[in-house]
């Protein structure tokens, strides 16, 4: 964070890392792409619409995770903290609605604690890729045989991936706003953002006291269960 104090402008910082990052992955994507169309063409076997699809979507997903990446390291100066920041992030609504379910079928009787994804997954993008995105094969039905024979393979969620792709980038502009206004001489701070410090500690404790509630309750009626069955 030196750096800052140079002539340069924090924009032009910013957006050089940025690209430092985000160019090598990209091409990364791309060679994975051109050895696979490579490797498919010399088997006589080329399908260039699935690699298509398979680069799009991974193109797609590398915009979000990457902007939602930069936005977490605006908010930490700590190496060690950034990474649990990042990975927490992107599953703690759908973590927090589960344990509020857990908790709540303990006092409603009916209450469902069910894994089930509804609407608050969407919040909590690995979850919500994993149970959304999929690929499946396109069958055409012999006119003569009236067998099934698989003509191509389809991927669905790019909607999906889309939106997130267009969130990725205004979580990349806010990170370049954070940047813009951030103290440099907080760098090495566990919550660089002097107003979100507060916000950090409020969500930390009710996220402990969840996350310990449950584990008490599983400790004792967990064991009480096994005596039982014993």
């Amino acid at each position: 964070h030196g750096a800052a104090c140079l002539p340069v402008r924090r924009e032009g910082l910013f957006v050089s890392a940025a690209l430092g990052g985000f160019v090598p992955l990209a091409a990364a994507n791309v060679a994975v792409f051109l050895l696979a169309f490579a490797a498919e063409a010399a088997a006589g076997c080329l399908n260039l619409g699935v690699l298509g699809q398979w680069l799009g979507a991974v193109t797609l997903m590398l915009i979000f995770f990457y902007g939602f990446a930069c936005f977490c390291a605006q908010l930490t100066g700590s190496i060690v903290v950034l990474p649990l920041l990042y990975g927490v992030l992107n599953v703690v609504v759908c973590g927090v609605t589960q344990l509020g379910r857990a908790l709540l079928c303990l006092f409603l009787y009916g209450a469902d604690s069910s894994m089930s994804f509804d609407l608050s997954g969407y919040f909590s993008p690995v979850v919500a890729m994993i149970a959304r995105l999929g690929a499946g094969d396109i069958y055409v039905q012999d006119a003569l045989t009236g067998e099934l024979i698989v003509t191509g393979y389809a991927f669905s969620g790019f909607g999906l991936l889309a939106v997130y792709a267009a969130v990725g980038g205004v979580f990349g502009v806010a990170a370049l706003c954070l940047m813009r206004r951030r103290r440099m001489e907080s760098a090495g701070d566990v919550v660089a953002v002097q107003a979100l410090k507060p916000i950090f500690r409020w969500c930390m404790a009710l996220g402990c006291a969840l996350g310990f509630t449950c584990l008490i309750l599983v400790i004792v009626w967990g064991g009480r269960e096994m005596r039982h069955q014993m």
